[in-house]
């Protein structure tokens, strides 16, 4: 029988180690692997894996979300302002955000 899907995210995350986290659960439990799933799952809840982020890291998300927005839609002011908002200060004036900067204003 085929694997089932992992197309939602049960466990309220969304974030990459939620996804494999479930992959790993789907793996031992299709396998009837009962005991290494267990423990598994023991470990998991140890390392708080399955946490739901936290409003400020939803919030960061959005921003940098909103940021691509307005590149990809040609709004060069809402961008600029974006961009200065969500991006630090020693970054965007460091050699990696002034690299990144150039390459922005190629594309």
């Amino acid at each position: 029988p085929p694997l089932p899907s992992l197309g939602t995210f049960d466990h309220g995350g969304g974030w990459r180690e939620v996804s494999i986290v479930a992959a790993i659960e789907e793996y031992l439990s299709y396998h009837d692997l009962q005991g290494p799933l267990e423990a598994f799952r023991r470990d998991v809840e140890r390392a708080n894996l399955r946490r739901v982020p936290s409003k400020a890291s939803n919030a960061v998300v959005e921003d940098i979300e909103g940021v691509l927005t307005h590149f990809d839609s040609g709004r060069r002011t809402e961008f600029d302002e974006a961009w200065r908002r969500v991006m630090p200060e020693t970054f965007r004036h460091g050699r990696e955000g002034r690299s990144l900067a150039l390459r922005l204003e190629a594309h």
